[in-house]
């Protein structure tokens, strides 16, 4: 089997970290932090997929908390995924939030009003999707010609995993060479 045999469903995490819509974003962070991942599905208690939370998207609103003063409105979808981090990065940079001894703007959220506030209100409502059963060459497609990181695995309206930009690259770096 080569690399470009490959199917979503032979890279995906099956063991899922997910999140409820009403979780706060301090609790959020200390979830992240303990599993060492940079975002996960929003699902709510009756198993539907809300969306995604990331990193990015709690810089994005720290940024604006910092500089406005202001918490940002409920999210609409964008699908472009593109600048995000940038975006939220550039806001944190120019917002003057303070410097912490470990060098992680992040540990000071949760003592922000943005840390008591529930990850729907900072959350992507857009799922991006796609299906064990597709190719790889397809899922990079997906992922670069959208600009994100990761995408749910959906089969029959379920969640059934996850897979990330990084799975793809280690899947090709552990890929015997082709002849």
């Amino acid at each position: 089997m080569t690399f470009f045999d490959l199917a979503v469903s032979d890279l995906m995490a099956t063991e899922l970290v997910t999140v409820r819509p009403d979780m706060t974003v301090a609790e959020l962070l200390e979830l992240l932090d303990e599993k060492e991942i940079t975002g996960v599905p929003v699902v709510a208690s009756d198993g539907a997929v809300e969306g995604v939370v990331s990193l990015t998207d709690v810089a994005r609103a720290a940024g604006l908390e910092a500089s406005t003063g202001e918490l940002p409105e409920r999210r609409t979808p964008d699908r472009s995924g593109r600048g995000k981090a940038l975006e939220g990065g550039e806001l944190l940079r120019t917002a003057g939030l303070p410097h912490v001894p470990s060098g992680s703007v992040l540990e000071t959220i949760p003592r922000t009003k943005l840390g008591g506030r529930p990850v729907r209100d900072i959350m992507n409502p857009a799922t991006f999707s796609v299906g064990p059963d597709t190719s790889i060459g397809d899922l990079a497609r997906f992922l670069s010609g959208s600009g994100i990181h990761r995408a749910l695995v959906i089969d029959d309206e379920e969640l059934v995993g996850i897979v990330t930009a990084m799975d793809v690259v280690r899947a090709l770096a552990d890929a015997p060479p082709e002849r």
